[in-house]
């Protein structure tokens, strides 16, 4: 089972999104441990390490200009 104290290991953020935990442990039964670790790499990639919960455009603002 992962924990908060968890996120907070692997995380870039001081204190990561408490949604992140909740949605990883609702699904937790009905995956393999592998199949979590995957989906938290994943997500802790996409967000710039449990920084941001949301997608950031800023970058497409700038090309558009």
């Amino acid at each position: 089972m992962i924990t908060q104290t968890d996120l907070r290991k692997i995380s870039k953020s001081k204190s990561p999104k408490t949604n992140l935990l909740e949605a990883i442990t609702a699904i937790a039964d009905q995956f393999k441990p592998y199949q979590i670790a995957h989906v938290l790499a994943q997500v802790t990639h996409e967000s710039g390490g449990l920084v941001h919960d949301r997608e950031i455009w800023a970058h497409r603002r700038a090309e558009a200009l």
